[in-house]
């Protein structure tokens, strides 16, 4: 496991850290994926920032699975990455469930990839993808 995954799976066992700030690490789909799941377990994180790493579709797809599920997560910030067009899809969905309970920034992200690798329905966000 790199380091980047190594840092974000620490989360899981976090119970003091509110806030991280992995801003432009480099850490990619993979370890968005590590995190998503992290966040499943975790329950005093409520700021995150993961601008500018490089998560594309699938990282984003379980980076948000992860937040949906955590209860005390309230901003998350993913500005500045191609996160295509179902990572922006499931990320609205994220969004527009949670409410006014999170706010969520993704400036300047590209929605416009398109990964034939990677489906998201939005009506059954946690389903298979191809």
């Amino acid at each position: 496991m790199e380091g980047a995954e190594v840092l974000c799976n620490s989360l899981r066992t976090n119970r003091v850290l509110t806030s991280l700030d992995l801003s432009y690490n480099a850490l990619g789909s993979s370890a968005a994926c590590t995190l998503g799941s992290a966040l499943i377990e975790n329950n005093t994180l409520q700021e995150l920032n993961v601008s500018n790493n490089g998560i594309e579709e699938m990282g984003c797809f379980t980076l948000f699975v992860g937040v949906r599920e955590n209860t005390s997560l309230q901003t998350i910030k993913v500005d500045g990455n191609p996160v295509g067009q179902q990572g922006g899809r499931c990320l609205i969905n994220v969004a527009t469930e949670m409410g006014s309970n999170l706010l969520v920034t993704a400036l300047s992200c590209d929605f416009q990839i398109h990964s034939r690798d990677f489906m998201f329905d939005i009506n059954d966000p946690c389903g298979k993808t191809r």
